[in-house]
């Protein structure tokens, strides 16, 4: 009996030496690469730049305009007339409302854009969702890696640095096979090639 006991202990002993082999799997996707990347993204920013050029070209009929009317102005009246005063006021109206329209303008877009990335980053992680199911990983990591130019450097005090140096990394060493960056990458593009339901360009308020 003795003996017997020995030997379920021993054997006991022996079972919980043994490694326990993690059932998780872990994988990384650097999202910023990904979002950059993408073709849908490339798009939207080249319906941004229209938009940016749009309100240049506007902004700068507004000062050709408002040079017209100046120079009007001061060719046909004398300060202190009432023909002087009137071509004042309307100088002034069309100033404040020109610049008023093109305000409006720069914030309605830039509230589009911060619309379409919040919804095309949404999109971003769903498709991490599902390749990470397609190859039975449990749990993706987003691997942040800003960058930092030597101007920023310098500009750091030591303490500023530091901090910078702590926070810099979320992900300190991941093997390449576990990087899902680049099938998540392919897997947007040809969706959205494919004509599969993209970010919708949000409408103008």
């Amino acid at each position: 009996m003795k003996r017997l006991i020995a030997s379920l202990l021993v054997a006991a002993s022996l079972s919980l030496a043994q490694p326990v082999m993690a059932e998780d799997r872990v994988a990384t996707v650097n999202v910023g690469a990904v979002v950059f990347g993408l073709e849908e993204f490339k798009a939207l920013q080249g319906q941004w730049n229209v938009k940016v050029r749009e309100i240049t070209a506007e902004d700068e009929k507004l000062k050709t305009e408002l040079q017209t009317l100046l120079s009007q102005r001061d060719n046909t009246t004398r300060p202190g007339t009432p023909e002087h005063d009137k071509l004042t006021l309307d100088l002034l109206r069309k100033r404040n409302e020109g610049q008023f329209n093109l305000q409006i303008k720069q914030s309605q877009l830039g509230a589009t854009q911060k619309q379409q990335i919040a919804s095309l980053f949404e999109k971003v992680y769903a498709a991490v969702g599902d390749v990470a199911k397609e190859k039975n990983y449990t749990l993706v990591v987003a691997d942040i890696r800003p960058g930092l130019n030597e101007q920023a450097v310098n500009e750091m005090n030591t303490q500023q640095f530091i901090g910078f140096a702590l926070s810099s990394r979320t992900v300190l060493y991941a093997n390449d096979n576990a990087n899902l960056s680049d099938e998540v990458l392919a897997k947007m593009n040809a969706d959205y090639t494919a004509g599969a339901p993209a970010a919708p360009a949000t409408p103008t308020p």
